[in-house]
């Protein structure tokens, strides 16, 4: 049995055209490909608790896996 482990990131888009593909293309779940760089921050959270976060920000590339990939069972053909 393969184990897998999901990692989620935030990932913030400013370039106005790649900003447009990612609102029409990534959706929950998706795996995709970000060229960019890792900004690391802090934030307050609702209890007042110091949290930590990092977001990648997307620079030239952002590549969309496939939507027939994401309902495929064998993502090695994607």
């Amino acid at each position: 049995d393969i184990s897998q482990k999901t990692t989620w990131h935030r990932i913030s888009v400013f370039r106005p055209g790649l900003r447009d593909v990612a609102y029409q293309y990534v959706k929950k779940g998706a795996r995709i490909f970000v060229e960019g760089k890792v900004d690391y921050g802090e934030y307050m959270d609702k209890n007042n608790v110091r949290r930590q976060a990092t977001t990648i920000i997307a620079g030239k590339k952002l590549v969309v896996e496939s939507i027939s990939c994401l309902s495929s069972l064998k993502s090695s053909a994607c």
